[in-house]
Order: C-alpha cells, then structure tokens, then sequence
C-alpha cells in the first residue's frame, strides 16, 4: 500500500483518488458483516451469506434474503411507519405509498383508498369485483355499477335504480325502480 498525504492507496491501484477520497482500493474489500459509519453503529451495510441488509438508524429499509425458499427482497422490514416513493426521471412521484393507512398511489403521494391512481388505466385482462362490490362512477358514489346478487347487473345514477339486468329471477331487465320490464 501507498500512502500520500492523508490518503491511503491499496494492492496497486494506479494512484490515489483525485476526488479527494481518504481509501483507494483494486480489487474487493471483504468484512465478516458490517460496513458501518464511525460513530453511528445501527446505520450501515449488513452481510452474512446471501443475505444483504441496508440499515439507517436500527431500522431495516432493504433487505435481500436469498437464502431460503422464500427469496424476495424486502422494503420496511423492521414494519415501521415509512412510505416509499419511487420517482419518475423528472422528479415527479410515479408510485407511493402509505405505511401508516395501508394504501398505494401511482401519480398520486396522498392516496385516499387502497389503492388510487391518477391517470388514465390500460388492462389486457380483466376486471373483476366481489359480488355485492359496487364500481362509482363519481366521488359523491351515488352513481354506480353494481351486482347485488348472482346473475344480476344494476345501473344507479343519483342514488335511483335506473336499469337492472337480471337473469337469476327470468331473463329480464327492468328500467327504474317501477318494475316496467322487458
């Protein structure tokens, strides 16, 4: 090793950082598990075998665990409430969520129900809902799409029953809530 001034130059690097930097090494530098700032023991670099843990404060903010049969990597493995936002090239933010309310926004920081995206939305596949689950169609959710039971549409605008679609009780549809059928 080399030493010029205050900076340290490992296993012949051609020269010291021009940045300034104290440690310039070629080649690996290996560590039994952590790499951590001086004086600030719970924020660092965790390694142990094919297990990688990037902590700041005591806290698990990523984690991969490719180890067991269930590798994956982690986000908020320590549970805590910290939302994640990941940014678009522009600054803007194209996903977030919110630890605290169990919610996920795309385009939006500030998502009001599981999950909420401002913007338009392109499927290839399907929609499904839940039975008796309604889909508004405005945010006073009078106006909505509807099954209410097996084999049954209803359209509600306002509030009011306006068209059903029945076929559990006859192959029928109706308009309004006056029982005129087809």
């Amino acid at each position: 090793f080399v030493v010029t001034g205050s900076q340290v130059v490992i296993n012949n690097a051609t020269s010291a950082s021009t940045t300034g930097d104290a440690l310039t090494v070629k080649g690996g530098i290996a560590t039994d598990a952590w790499f951590r700032r001086i004086n600030d023991d719970d924020t660092g670099l965790y390694l142990e075998g094919n297990l990688a843990n990037l902590k700041a404060g005591g806290k698990s903010i990523i984690k991969l665990d490719w180890a067991n049969s269930n590798d994956k990597i982690l986000i908020n493995n320590t549970n805590e409430n910290i939302d994640l936002h990941v940014n678009a090239d522009d600054g803007n933010v194209i996903l977030a969520t919110d630890a605290t309310n169990n919610r996920v926004g795309i385009n939006t920081v500030t998502p009001t129900k599981a999950l909420q995206v401002k913007g338009d939305i392109s499927s290839s596949g399907h929609l499904y809902l839940q039975s008796t689950k309604k889909a508004y169609l405005n945010v006073v959710e009078d106006t909505y799409l509807d099954s209410d039971s097996t084999d049954r549409i209803r359209f509600v605008a306002g509030g009011q029953q306006m068209f059903v679609l029945d076929y559990d009780t006859g192959n029928r549809a109706v308009f309004g809530d006056t029982k005129v059928g087809i």
